[in-house]
């Protein structure tokens, strides 16, 4: 028997259209925060223009489980940024975030096609708590690019209270990062591509709902796609176990950049090697 047919279609009412991305915040997101101190060298070779590096060189790491995202089922994310400085001031640059879980597509298109942020999908997540014990997995393409290990009571260094600006519950902290957009439009023969690519500046507001410092031990490993290892810990000053919302308010232009200056240091983040003829196959 023909089953029978469904009353669906790819038409948008116009009902919905309001609907579409009228909201993009990570509500209940609970996982760990983390800042570690690395070598100038490492992060001056991935860093684009026009970003400068600090001294000392910062990094920050996060894996969170956002549990009621706005745009999607929950999912996992996990997050490598470096502290820079942009026309002189503090700048966030997100490096890679990687994510998994039953929602994590869907957050991956929107912030890819939106954010220009640099994501990808098909990473396995392991968080554990057991009272102050914590210990967190993360694997991708048949590699551990994190292992940690988490007591939670003080930090390894005081300093990590000012890199993370102090938070408390209850506390709203306004935040900016950094995206790079890239883009390739078709030309008009088969040879000539032209690219577009701009600088984009992110504003967003955190709500600590939970902070519990804690010191890490932290192992950064790498794949052939992610070589998140490439930042040596050189001095941990650890984390929090950390509950929040992380309200997504806007995004601007703020300027253009030259396509060759940027590729190169922007395209591993985005795509794998496969992208670039390294199949790797048997």
């Amino acid at each position: 028997m023909e089953q029978e047919h469904q009353k669906k279609t790819f038409a948008v009412t116009n009902a919905d259209l309001v609907n579409f991305r009228k909201e993009s915040n990570m509500l209940n997101q609970e996982g760990i925060y983390l800042v570690f101190r690395t070598k100038a060298e490492a992060v001056r070779e991935l860093l684009p223009p026009p970003f400068e590096i600090t001294d000392p060189c910062f990094a920050y790491l996060s894996v969170t489980h956002i549990k009621n995202p706005t745009f999607a089922d929950p999912y996992y994310e996990t997050i490598l940024s470096v502290a820079a400085k942009y026309d002189g001031k503090p700048a966030a640059y997100p490096l890679s975030l990687l994510l998994g879980g039953q929602g994590a597509e869907m957050a991956t298109v929107f912030g890819r096609e939106f954010g220009a942020m640099p994501k990808k999908l098909g990473c396995e997540f392991n968080i554990r708590r057991n009272g102050d014990k914590i210990s967190v997995a993360m694997a991708r393409r048949g590699a551990q690019i994190i292992d940690l290990r988490m007591t939670l009571g003080n930090y390894n260094h005081p300093m990590a209270d000012t890199c993370f600006g102090k938070p408390y519950v209850g506390k709203e902290n306004k935040g900016q990062s950094y995206f790079i957009y890239w883009d390739r439009l078709a030309g008009i023969d088969p040879v000539h591509h032209e690219d577009q690519t701009a600088l984009l500046r992110s504003h967003s507001t955190m709500i600590y709902r939970k902070w519990e410092p804690g010191s890490i031990d932290l192992k950064l490993g790498a794949t052939e796609d992610d070589p998140w290892g490439c930042l040596p810990v050189v001095e941990m000053l650890g984390g929090a176990w950390c509950v929040n919302d992380l309200i997504l308010e806007y995004q601007e232009w703020v300027q253009a950049l030259k396509a060759e200056e940027v590729k190169p240091k922007i395209l591993y983040a985005w795509y794998d090697k496969t992208g670039f003829g390294h199949l790797g196959r048997n």
